[in-house]
């Protein structure tokens, strides 16, 4: 049976190492006019558009060659018969199609004559056809392949280039990616954003590997015989909202469901209506042919009460069947308390799928709330119990020591209340800030107090793990056992964020301050596993994980996330730079527990860092993962594609997106 198989590169990751123009499996780039409201397949247009309509991106004819400018990426490409050549600098670097076929058996391509409209090249070779279109994005380079090779298949379905210029080639994030460096190790170019899809939209596993002179890119070609395998870690999407606006920080949270198809994010402070920082919350449905990078959300989340300034978005929890979304809104005001803050509890409308909606079921406020507590400062919901933070409020004579309250759903469904029960810590003190970051399962709940002082170590931190009592949740309780880390120092800040696998067994705590190996703010993990008594007393770490390429100042620990089964722990490091030290685009590093349980390491399963990072994204702010998704937050990237693409075109500043990934 025919298919049809595109294979593509977009903005061809071919994008000098130093500019600032992301790279991203569908790119998104910014015209004169907001474009933010087109469908997902327009916006992947328009890159091509606006080259073909500005004539600075046309490829022109010189010399009996086809060349094309791409000032804004500082590239100079050169289209000859059979090859591609491209300058940056004083760097070249060169390929040229030779061969393709499944595995090894590949059959050797004609040489052909590149054919040109406006600003794209096209070689065609039969069945085979190697296209490269020039936009404001970059070069992008596909391959559309009308049929299967024709022999037997042996192996993956592989396109073999040779690779040619004065820059060593050499694959890295699991091998999407291929970095060009000069004979002084310097990056000077990227080809990147390797994704492959049948003609039904199905992503297709795919790779790269280099063999001396030649570029093989590898695909596993299910067709329509074998059944679709997405590559685990090739970046799936970017998400992020249409009409969003500078300083939105769309991604400072984001929630998955258990499923991984429903995608909650929050963008605190975004305009609704005319109130400015009210908060909007995003609600993404996958689409039946996988994440891809849009705009275009499924449902936004906003009060119908709300106010300027009130932060709603600053927490959001989702739950595990996705039919109830929890957000917090720790600066809203309750009564005549200016910043109490509240929780808001929206239902998924039974006629059928989330809503665009300002209507919510239900608003939970604390019965001993005062102004500036920030309730919903930090918000989780599982089986029927929500649980928020509001850290600065007083408790007895200390203030900003911190509180925490649980709400369990009445047997009718949510309605607006006030709490069940409130949590505290025994031994708080001014300014612990207990409630700073929470996680629950059915069953208990850890809680960070990232500013407390343990051993007299200021602003070491701490958790505090509450077990529900036979009574239910109810009442005033206090901690079954409290966390710290056994070598922890002043400023650690442990407990800037948590989270507790859905068995309770095991315990993940961020400390994003954490000084490794004489590296301040470098950040650290630390893992608790369940003691035969159960979580009570005092207990310090199993385990500490860290980065082996962390750097100071990292913020590793600035989120961390857990999949259901305990056995892989996603660490968010929000300013991880690349490639000196200083603060960069952010980071997210996965752990898998090894099978003799967790275990002290710096050593990661896999590092994510997307080629279109920038300094100052925050790439890693916010994680959320289940079984099969990991989802990540990076509320400091402009939109539409960068903070300045040229002198005509520019962006929102710190609009956010989010991205997500599929995992193995």
């Amino acid at each position: 049976m025919k298919y049809r198989l595109v294979l593509m590169l977009l903005a061809l990751g071919i994008v000098p190492a130093y500019a600032q123009v992301p790279v991203s499996s569908k790119a998104v780039v910014p015209s004169a006019a907001n474009e933010s409201n087109l469908s997902a397949d327009a916006q992947a247009a328009i890159s091509s558009a606006m080259g073909r309509d500005d004539h600075s991106y046309e490829v022109s004819s010189r010399a009996g060659k086809f060349e094309a400018q791409n000032t804004s990426q500082q590239l100079s490409t050169v289209f000859k018969t059979g090859s591609v050549q491209i300058r940056t600098g004083d760097a070249d670097w060169g390929m040229a199609l030779v061969a393709y076929g499944y595995g090894d058996t590949l059959r050797s391509v004609s040489e052909a004559t590149p054919q040109v409209s406006s600003n794209r090249v096209e070689y065609k070779r039969g069945s085979l056809s190697e296209w490269y279109v020039n936009g404001p994005a970059g070069l992008e380079q596909g391959f559309t392949l009308a049929q299967p090779p024709a022999h037997k298949r042996s192996g993956p379905l592989t396109i073999a280039l040779a690779l040619s210029g004065d820059l060593a080639a050499a694959t890295e994030n699991s091998s999407t990616e291929l970095t060009l460096k000069d004979h002084n190790h310097a990056e000077r170019l990227r080809y990147a954003g390797l994704t492959s899809y049948d003609a039904n939209g199905k992503q297709l596993r795919s790779w790269m590997e280099v063999r001396g002179g030649q570029l093989r890119l590898r695909v596993e070609d299910a067709g329509a015989v074998y059944p679709v395998v997405v590559d685990p870690w090739i970046y799936a999407a970017q998400v992020s909202a249409a009409g969003g606006k500078a300083y939105d920080y769309f991604g400072n949270s984001v929630s998955v469901s258990s499923n991984g198809q429903v995608v909650a994010i929050g963008a605190f402070q975004s305009t609704v209506g005319s109130s400015y920082e009210q908060g909007s919350v995003y609600v993404f449905v996958e689409p039946k042919t996988g994440w891809k990078s849009t705009t275009t959300y499924t449902a936004k989340l906003t009060a119908s009460d709300g106010a300027a300034g009130d932060s709603f978005g600053t927490s959001v929890a989702i739950s595990a069947d996705a039919t109830t979304i929890v957000v917090g809104a720790p600066e809203a005001t309750i009564g005549s308390n200016q910043e109490q803050g509240a929780v808001y509890v929206y239902v998924e409308p039974a006629s059928g799928g989330w809503v665009t909606t300002n209507q919510f079921a239900a608003k939970l406020t604390a019965s001993k709330g005062n102004a500036g507590d920030w309730l919903g400062f930090s918000v989780t919901f599982r089986g029927s119990t929500v649980m928020a933070g509001a850290p600065n409020a007083t408790v007895g004579s200390n203030e900003f020591q911190g509180a925490a309250y649980a709400w369990v759903k009445p047997t009718n469904g949510w309605v607006s209340a006030t709490e069940n029960a409130d949590l505290t810590s025994s031994d708080g003190a001014v300014g612990d800030q207990f409630g700073c970051a929470i996680s629950n399962t059915n069953n208990v709940v850890v809680i960070g107090a990232l500013q407390a002082t343990v051993s007299g170590n200021e602003q070491q931190g701490a958790a505090y793990v509450f077990v529900e009592p036979s009574t239910g949740w109810t009442g005033s309780l206090q901690q079954n056992a409290k966390l710290t880390a056994q070598h922890g120092l002043a400023e650690d800040l442990f407990g800037s964020s948590v989270v507790v696998s859905s068995d309770a067994s095991t315990i993940a705590i961020g400390a994003e301050a954490a000084n490794v190996n004489g590296d301040g703010g470098q950040g650290a993990v630390y893992v608790f596993v369940k003691p035969s008594g159960g979580w009570s007393g005092s207990l310090n770490e199993t385990a500490e994980l860290t980065a082996s390429d962390g750097l100071q100042e990292d913020n590793f620990g600035a989120s961390v996330a857990m999949n259901f089964t305990a056995n892989t722990i996603v660490v968010g490091a929000s300013l991880a730079p690349k490639p000196v030290k200083g603060p960069g685009p952010g980071k997210v590093y996965i752990y898998g527990k090894p099978k003799t349980g967790w275990v002290t390491t710096s050593t990661y399963s896999q590092e994510l860092k997307p080629s279109n990072g920038r300094v100052g994204d925050q790439i890693g702010v916010s994680v959320a993962v289940n079984s099969n998704t990991l989802v990540a937050g990076a509320m400091g990237t402009c939109l539409p594609i960068a903070c300045v693409i040229n002198k005509t075109h520019t962006a929102n500043l710190d609009q956010g997106v989010s991205f997500i990934w599929h995992l193995p």
